[in-house]
C-alpha cells in the first residue's frame, strides 16, 4: 500500500456500517415473520372511533384518530386498535393475524416489510458499488 494512502475511508465505514445494519434488520424481520405465519387470521370489524389530535401543517389542519375494532378467538371478542390520520368509515373490515397461544397478541395485516427492506439493500448496494469505483476528487484549500 502507497504511503498516505487509507485503507478505511469514511465512506467505506459507513458502508460497511449500514450494511450490517441491514443485514441484522432482514435477520430479524425473517424471524418476525417466521413466527407471525404461525398465528390465526381473522377479520376484524371497527367499532369505535375517537380523534386524539389536531396538527396543523403550513395552512391544512389534520385531526388524527385511534380507531378501536373488535374480533373474536376461541369464547372471547378483543379488541385491537390503531392509529390514522383520516377517520375509518364506518363498518369497516380489515385482516388480522392474532397468536393462538395468546389472543391478545394481534397485528393488522399489511404490507410485507421485507420488500421494503430488500428494495432499500438493493439501492445501497449499487449506490455503494458505484461509489467505490468513483476517483476520490482532490480537496481544494
Amino acid at each position: 500500500m502507497a504511503a498516505g494512502k487509507k485503507f478505511f475511508t469514511l465512506r467505506t465505514l459507513l458502508t460497511i456500517t449500514i450494511s450490517v445494519i441491514l443485514l441484522w434488520a432482514a435477520i430479524y424481520i425473517g424471524k418476525y415473520n417466521a413466527k407471525i405465519k404461525l398465528y390465526t387470521k381473522t377479520e376484524a370489524t371497527l367499532f369505535d372511533s375517537r380523534p386524539i389530535k389536531t396538527h396543523t401543517y403550513g395552512y391544512e389542519r389534520v385531526t388524527g384518530y385511534t380507531a378501536y375494532y373488535k374480533y373474536e378467538a376461541g369464547e372471547k371478542t378483543y379488541t385491537l386498535r390503531d392509529k390514522r390520520n383520516k377517520a375509518p368509515k364506518t363498518e369497516t373490515k380489515r385482516m388480522i393475524t392474532y397468536n393462538p397461544d395468546n389472543p391478545r397478541e394481534a397485528f393488522f395485516v399489511g404490507l410485507d416489510p421485507n420488500w421494503l427492506l430488500l428494495l432499500f439493500g438493493l439501492a445501497w448496494t449499487i449506490i455503494s458499488v458505484f461509489s467505490f469505483f468513483e476517483k476520490p476528487k482532490p480537496y481544494l484549500c
